[in-house]
């Protein structure tokens, strides 16, 4: 069902494997290529390519303080799923996923990875307090979709050939304060606001800010 599983597993460096196609059947929401649950912490995911798994990285349980690192990432669901806090998912390039990256946790960094041409969502977020940065979202159904989601920063991300935010009952930040700017859109060519946080009431956003 899974092609590496970590339970009660700390310390673990997870590294340059090539993992496909493990799959639950009929359909398994806790099956992946890499999955850490049941208070797996401190762990290390890098340099593997994760292909055509039911998830490709899935962190959950507990399993906080968690970096994944220069993987490549393309299956059937989420590319990563992060049901947990204080990790880190980084320089990653998650394509051609039914969506990209699924944060449901609280103060994680999500920055400098490609979330490239997935076919709903490239990031989704249900938490709070999460920061993500320096990413490339480009060509996915939908850049950012976010459900009751708060404070979490967005800035210096390229957002580009998205039909860009979907927001529900959420308010984040939306730019690092001037001079640092915010994000790059591609849809977006009037002068930047500078307004930065966008009210709760929004149901549906497009992008405001060119700085980045």
């Amino acid at each position: 069902l899974d092609g590496i599983l970590l339970v009660d597993t700390h310390g673990t460096q997870i590294s340059r494997n090539n993992i496909t196609a493990n799959t639950g059947y009929p359909f398994e929401l806790t099956c992946g290529g890499i999955v850490a649950l049941h208070g797996s912490s401190n762990n290390t995911i890098t340099l593997n390519n994760v292909a055509l798994d039911e998830q490709g990285i899935l962190l959950i349980g507990g399993s906080n303080n968690t970096v994944g690192l220069n993987n490549i990432i393309n299956s059937k669901m989420w590319g990563i799923e992060l049901l947990c806090s204080n990790c880190t998912i980084s320089s990653n390039n998650v394509t051609n996923n039914d969506s990209g990256v699924y944060v449901y946790g609280h103060c994680n960094i999500v920055s400098l990875n490609n979330m490239t041409s997935n076919w709903k969502y490239g990031i989704f977020i249900i938490g709070s307090n999460n920061v993500i940065s320096l990413n490339n979202i480009v060509a996915n159904n939908y850049g950012v979709c976010m459900v009751n989601a708060l404070n979490n920063i967005f800035s210096h991300n390229n957002f580009v050939n998205n039909t860009q935010i979907y927001n529900y009952e959420s308010s984040n930040i939306w730019d690092d304060g001037y001079p640092s700017g915010g994000n790059y859109w591609s849809d977006y060519h009037e002068i930047d606001s500078c307004r930065g946080v966008y009210p709760v009431s929004y149901t549906h956003l497009r992008a405001h800010e060119t700085g980045r």
